[in-house]
C-alpha cells in the first residue's frame, strides 16, 4: 500500500494528511485520506488541537483530499474559535 504526505492550511488551521492507496478497493474508496497532527495558529503560535474528522475516500488523491477536507470544514464549523 502506498503513502503520500500533505500537509493542509484552513484558516488559523493546519493540518497533515496521510494519503494511502489500495488496489483492492474499488475504485470510488481506492485512495484513503486521514487526517492527523491538527494544530490551530494562536497568536503566531501553532497549539495542538484535537480533532475527530472522518477518513474520506475518493477515486484519486485529489478527491480524497478534497472530501477530507470538506469534513475538515464541517468540523470547524462546529467548532468556532471563540471556543478554544
Amino acid at each position: 500500500m502506498s503513502a503520500f504526505y500533505y500537509p493542509q492550511q484552513n484558516g488559523d488551521y493546519i493540518y497533515d494528511v496521510t494519503v494511502t492507496k489500495d488496489e483492492s478497493m474499488r475504485l470510488s474508496r481506492r485512495y484513503r485520506a486521514h487526517l492527523s497532527n491538527a494544530e490551530r495558529i494562536e497568536q503566531g503560535q501553532l497549539t495542538p488541537i484535537a480533532v475527530d474528522v472522518p477518513d474520506a475516500y475518493g477515486p484519486t488523491v485529489n478527491e480524497a483530499i478534497r472530501a477530507l477536507d470538506a469534513g475538515f470544514e464541517v468540523w470547524r464549523r462546529e467548532h468556532p474559535q471563540e471556543s478554544w
